[in-house]
């Protein structure tokens, strides 16, 4: 491990390369209960965004990586994910910010 993508405050952003994935595949999940990730803040983690790239276009991964990272370093943002009761009103939050 080159080292913890847990960005503080509670997020994770754990993404790799995979090697024949055509485009880049993304996966929000909110946790019921923190767990303990090695955050540089050594806080424990609930929101997890994981991020899979294609090793045949790294720019388009890249872009994705620093997308989720702008989008989640926004506390409103960060909040208004851990409100949410269901995957509509959870992207519709997402929506709104990344408008902004």
């Amino acid at each position: 491990m080159l080292g913890s993508t847990g960005v503080g405050r509670g997020i994770a952003i754990p993404h790799t390369v995979i090697p024949g994935l055509s485009r880049p595949f993304a996966l929000l999940a909110v946790l019921d209960r923190a767990v303990a990730y090695e955050a540089i803040d050594d806080e424990p983690v609930d929101i997890v965004f994981l991020l899979l790239m294609p090793q045949e276009d790294r720019s388009a991964g890249l872009k994705a990586l620093a997308a989720a990272s702008r989008l989640l370093r926004v506390s409103a943002c960060a909040t208004q994910i851990r409100r949410a009761t269901d995957p509509k009103v959870l992207y519709s939050h997402i929506g709104a910010f990344k408008a902004q």
